[in-house]
């Protein structure tokens, strides 16, 4: 059944509840709800919308999934649109999982089935670039991002990308004045699931600056950023990364004599 079987306003609706039972709490439920939606409609966009949400909480393999029998829709039917967005969303696990080279690929198709390369588009190939140690296309995709005509949406990200070129180049302040900025405008947004990503970077960089507890605090708010973002893989990476550097300030607070 093609995506036209379910109209915007009854998207709207549909959107509504679930809106309403994940802000309750009620994950299960709001997980039923949409699977049933897409089973009896067969609409493409709640498909997309339950691979999300499985993504956002770490089930990667499940998120592939509906998001696999999307493209097959899409295809079906001609919807540039919904390639446009799968393949983005794809994009987006390969990249959160560390391959950057597959993120990158699903990023271009992205972009083959869109109209225009709009400026997240543009900021996740700079990150893709960073990855590969491309800094000088990296810093060419961020200054793309400033010129177009809705910057002032982006500027958190824009921070935080800025920030993420300057650490890997090893210029350890302006990274960390770069992320800091980032991370308060995505918390005055209330942009939770960035605002922990920025703190995760954040901490990154403070660890190489021998700056040890405060990484140790950019984790901790980090994993609790992530818990009200609903992001629970990655709640449970920060706690894990945190731990562990919490082992490591330990054992290089002991002195020697007692090891």
């Amino acid at each position: 059944m093609l995506s036209s079987s379910i109209s915007p306003a009854e998207f709207s609706a549909l959107w509504t509840t679930v809106e309403n039972l994940l802000s309750a709490g009620r994950w299960h439920d709001a997980e039923v709800t949409l699977r049933s939606a897409a089973d009896s409609t067969g609409a493409p966009e709640i498909r997309l919308s339950l691979g999300t949400q499985y993504a956002e909480r770490g089930h990667w393999n499940r998120a592939i999934q509906e998001w696999t029998q999307v493209i097959d829709t899409a295809q079906a039917a001609g919807r540039r649109d919904l390639l446009a967005a799968v393949y983005h969303n794809l994009s987006a696990i390969y990249r959160d999982l560390g391959d950057f080279e597959l993120a990158r690929r699903f990023q271009q198709r992205s972009l083959m089935w869109q109209d225009d390369c709009g400026p997240e588009d543009l900021l996740h190939l700079a990150n893709d670039a960073l990855a590969a140690g491309s800094y000088e296309l990296a810093e060419m995709m961020l200054e793309a991002v400033e010129d177009v005509d809705d910057r002032e949406i982006w500027p958190g990200t824009i921070e935080a990308t800025q920030g993420l070129l300057c650490g890997l180049r090893g210029e350890l302040r302006p990274a960390i004045r770069h992320l800091k900025q980032a991370y308060r405008t995505h918390l005055a947004q209330q942009n939770f699931a960035f605002a922990a990503r920025d703190l995760v970077n954040l901490a990154e960089f403070l660890q190489q600056a021998d700056r040890l507890r405060a990484a140790e605090r950019c984790l901790a708010k980090a994993a609790e950023h992530f818990r009200v973002a609903g992001e629970t893989g990655w709640q449970q990476r920060a706690t894990g990364r945190l731990m562990r550097l919490r082992r490591v300030r330990s054992l290089l607070e002991t002195p020697a004599a007692w090891n």
